[in-house]
């Protein structure tokens, strides 16, 4: 009778979807949920009209600005760097915002990763890779040895942390690190993308080199090396 479409939720708490929502008009006459959750909704005069929720939402702290990379931690924590430099969390509802204290104005953060051990890595445009601890941009031990520029950052099944540069294919375990280029058979040195699968295959994505894949210390490239992988 004019008073729209009452949605009740799980709790039984009701909303009212009206013509101030965007219905075309009040006095409903047929319903129908479908498969996708999307409700359809006869009107009497104002035709067919869907219901559909929102997917996508911004978050209010991070608009307009250039996000290059989010990560989760164990905790369900989001974390999120920025091309502006910085790197908030993000839980519950209550951001935290963590910038370098290096002296350098708006310093892009391009990647950010929380590793298995509680670790929270930033790979920066310009000063390398660094870990999150209590608030401050730490330099682990080892770590100049991929300085100035870290694009991505992974960490395999076996625990092992690697590292995209600029300069190469880093890997760091146990306090050691190993950088791979194409002495030792890479493709190309600008490393932008890792992972690892099932086999034990890293894959390693390049700039202007393809793909690689890294297996018992061998890189192959190309469609061989897809091939190669089954």
């Amino acid at each position: 009778r004019g008073a729209g479409v009452f949605w009740f939720d799980s709790a039984g708490k009701a909303s009212c979807l009206s013509t101030n929502q965007g219905l075309a008009y009040n006095y409903i006459l047929s319903l129908h949920l479908d498969r996708e959750g999307s409700l359809w909704v006869g009107t009497d005069g104002g035709g067919l009209n869907r219901v559909k929720r929102q997917i996508f939402e911004v978050l209010e702290a991070s608009r307009g600005l250039v996000v290059q990379s989010v990560c989760e931690d164990s905790q369900g924590a989001l974390w999120v760097g920025y091309n502006g430099g910085g790197v908030d969390r993000w839980r519950l509802g209550v951001l935290n915002r963590f910038d370098p204290s290096l002296g350098v104005i708006n310093l892009p953060v391009r990647a950010v990763f929380a590793d298995r051990a509680q670790r929270v890595w930033a790979g920066t445009w310009g000063a390398g890779v660094f870990q999150i601890q209590d608030g401050q941009f730490l330099r682990p031990a080892g770590a100049e040895r991929i300085y100035p520029v870290v694009l991505a950052i992974h960490e395999d099944r076996r625990g092992r942390l690697w590292f995209g540069t600029q300069r190469g294919l880093a890997c760091a375990e146990n306090g050691d690190w190993k950088v791979f280029t194409t002495r030792q058979g890479l493709s190309a040195d600008e490393v932008l993308a890792i992972a690892d699968d099932p086999e034990g295959n890293l894959w390693i994505g390049t700039r202007e080199g393809g793909l690689n894949r890294l297996r018992d210390g061998q890189f192959c490239f190309g469609l061989a090396g897809v091939a190669a992988a089954g």
